[in-house]
């Protein structure tokens, strides 16, 4: 009976989920996006350029569309300093190795010496390779005046 019942939990222990402390590939997608918005915040140009793909696409907080080469010399060159920046209400979804994020994005942003302030919701596309996940699209939009 003894050798029944451990056979039996074994069985079941085997189709178990996993423990809930591991990480799920959207909280890795997360964690990633955290950690790419810290290098942002601090213009970490080598750290931005490994966790973008090299056909990014771009649209910042003002609406201008730049691949991966002018969004790193925007940030290089145009006196970029992030004052604030911050992620709130996330939402992943990864099927393979896409991953999708959305979100609010709060900012407080001085480019050639003109702040930009606001809140936007985004939306941005991953893909994960033998290195980890990159990001492949950013695209804000205006978040609106709730009534």
């Amino acid at each position: 009976m003894t050798r029944f019942f451990l056979g039996s939990l074994t069985c079941l222990l085997a189709v178990m989920p996993v423990a809930a402390s591991a990480a799920s590939p959207a909280d890795g997608l997360i964690a990633f996006e955290h950690a790419r918005r810290k290098a942002v915040a601090h213009v970490d140009l080598a750290a931005i350029d490994a966790m973008t793909s090299a056909d990014l696409i771009y649209v910042d907080a003002s609406g201008f569309e730049r691949d991966k080469k002018a969004y790193l010399d925007h940030l290089a060159t145009e006196g970029v300093v992030y004052n604030s920046y911050s992620l709130d209400d996330l939402h992943a979804s990864v099927r393979g190795g896409v991953g999708v994020l959305s979100g609010l994005f709060r900012f407080n942003v001085t480019v050639n010496g003109r702040g930009n302030v606001g809140t936007q919701y985004f939306t941005s596309v991953y893909l994960r390779d033998g290195q980890g996940w990159k990001l492949m699209v950013w695209h804000p939009t205006r978040a609106a005046v709730q009534p």
